[in-house]
């Protein structure tokens, strides 16, 4: 086995996370954060789950800059490490804010070579289920983000290129047009599809009855359904709620949808929003013995079909992997307008 060494850099202070080092995260750049403050300050309390079975450290380059990295010690075959939180202080010239964000990211190396890691990737903090990528810097970007999108900045691009990372994973959000012809064209052939295939199958909207009667069935299945994802980790209950079923601002109406088998028991969910006159579609999961396509094509009609009933044209599919169902789905009949990248670096061969 091949390995690579690191230069280790001396003026980066590794401290494990406690409250001392989320301050210190949190003060090199207080006003500048693409994700709330209070959400960093929840990620990084002795509370949150991941610290259960992983491992995280904040790498703090004084005065300057501070990373946080995190390793989920479960056993898998590609035991990976991440970094995310990436901060450089206001007043430094473009030079000395690569420079910071280089030795950090030196540092990161360093670390996830010590703790066994084949890979380092990001920006990712600690899973899937949390708000990760950089939005990308080689592909036109349509118009301002959505509620929830939570990505770091283009500019954070040339950083982690300057360090050595590659691109391993891009991501994409889709648009349908916005013309009312297309939407009377999409929704009748998807209901002369859906007659033809006979599901046997509801899907309907949740109600606040529904979610405290259905969470413990459906939190089982939808760890199972997302465990294939290269950046998995398990969810606790609350944690689910949380990251899956999370609060929305008051602008923001949410849309919780799902689908029935004939006993009553779901086995496809739906999440997304209303902004104003735009609905965001964020995650579709379905059981996973359940042949997923003609489930999660049932979901996203029905989000479509609800959004048309309402008089709106705007729906935008958010966040999915240039490679999965989804967004070989949405291709047919959507176009891109947002994209997102996450870096990687193998440290063992």
């Amino acid at each position: 086995m091949a390995l690579r060494k690191f230069d280790s850099d001396a003026t980066i202070a590794v401290l494990p996370v406690s409250d001392q080092a989320r301050q210190r995260l949190l003060a090199v750049n207080p006003g500048d954060w693409h994700v709330p403050r209070s959400a960093v300050e929840q990620w990084l309390s002795p509370s949150q789950a991941f610290f259960l079975t992983g491992h995280a450290a904040v790498l703090i380059d004084e005065g300057r800059g501070a990373l946080l990295v995190t390793l989920d010690a479960r056993p898998r075959q590609d035991r990976w490490a991440a970094f995310s939180l990436l901060r450089v202080a206001p007043d430094l010239d473009g030079e000395a804010a690569e420079a910071s964000a280089i030795a950090l990211l030196r540092a990161a190396r360093q670390w996830a070579f010590a703790h066994d890691a084949r890979h380092l990737r990001g920006p990712l903090p600690f899973s899937t289920w949390f708000p990760y990528r950089v939005l990308a810097d080689d592909r036109e970007q349509g118009p301002v983000g959505f509620f929830g999108e939570a990505v770091e900045p283009v500019s954070y691009n040339r950083w982690y290129r300057a360090a050595g990372f590659q691109v391993t994973d891009r991501y994409v959000t889709m648009a349908l047009p916005e013309d009312p012809t297309f939407w009377e064209t999409h929704l009748t052939r998807e209901a002369a599809l859906s007659a033809r295939r006979r599901d046997h199958f509801l899907v309907r909207p949740l109600s606040p009855q529904d979610g405290a009667a259905l969470l413990p069935v459906v939190h089982g299945w939808i760890n199972a359904a997302f465990a294939d994802n290269a950046y998995f980790s398990p969810l606790g209950q609350s944690d689910f709620i949380d990251r899956v079923l999370g609060a929305l601002p008051a602008e923001a109406e949410p849309i919780r949808l799902a689908a029935f088998d004939p006993s009553g028991s779901p086995f496809g969910v739906l999440t997304g929003h209303l902004e104003g006159d735009r609905g965001v579609l964020k995650t579709i999961a379905v059981h996973p013995d359940v042949r997923r396509g003609r489930c999660a094509m049932a979901l996203s009609f029905a989000f479509h079909r609800m959004l048309y009933e309402r008089g709106l044209t705007r729906a935008w599919h958010a966040q999915m992997h240039e490679c999965n169902a989804s967004a070989r789905m949405s291709a047919k009949y959507a176009r891109p307008v947002r994209h997102y990248v996450v870096y990687g670096d193998t440290l063992r061969h």
